[in-house]
């Protein structure tokens, strides 16, 4: 069965996925894995940075937006693109994140909070460059993504005093 590139996110901006999972690699890096509700393949998402579990839609890193539709499940399609992802990235291991993630249940480790405030930068330059946006709740939803795992000020605080020539405390009220 061929794997074939999907048409750029500016004709294609939202997909809706049946059958569809969230893994997680070892890397920390999360994809939404499932069947294409048009045509039934097997899709891969690029890195997930928000998702909204009560609305069971999230924003990737390519800027896509998936409606994921119905109950999470398992589809040959897809676990096959997965798979051929998995061996062109070298992704030698990965857990199912689905149950967690729908549950809200998110504990924010390291990762995740430098992740978040990555993510935000590439949030931010999409919104900065987008002529508009057109999906009601969107900005919301991924801002809410986005805030689950940003920094507190204790976390500022502790980054301060570990690296003060890269952090300032929170409560500086200096500009630089």
């Amino acid at each position: 069965m061929p794997i074939w590139r999907i048409a750029p996110v500016s004709q294609d901006p939202n997909v809706s996925l049946s059958n569809w999972r969230i893994l997680e690699t070892a890397d920390g890096s999360r994809h939404f894995v499932g069947a294409d509700r048009l045509d039934q393949t097997g899709r891969v998402s690029s890195a997930v940075f928000a998702f909204d579990p009560s609305a069971l839609r999230g924003a990737t890193r390519s800027g896509r937006v998936y409606q994921l539709i119905g109950h999470s499940g398992w589809d040959e399609n897809a676990q096959y693109v997965w798979e051929r992802w998995c061996k062109a990235n070298d992704v030698t291991s990965y857990i199912d994140v689905t149950e967690q993630l729908l549950a809200g249940g998110q504990m924010t480790t390291a990762a995740e909070r430098t992740r978040a405030v990555s993510e935000t930068r590439s949030f931010l330059k999409i919104l900065a460059t987008a002529e508009q946006i057109t999906i009601p709740g969107l900005v919301q939803s991924v801002a809410n993504g986005l805030l689950r795992h940003y920094p507190l000020d204790v976390d500022l605080e502790a980054s301060a005093l570990a690296l003060p020539g890269v952090w300032a405390p929170p409560n500086s009220t200096g500009r630089e």
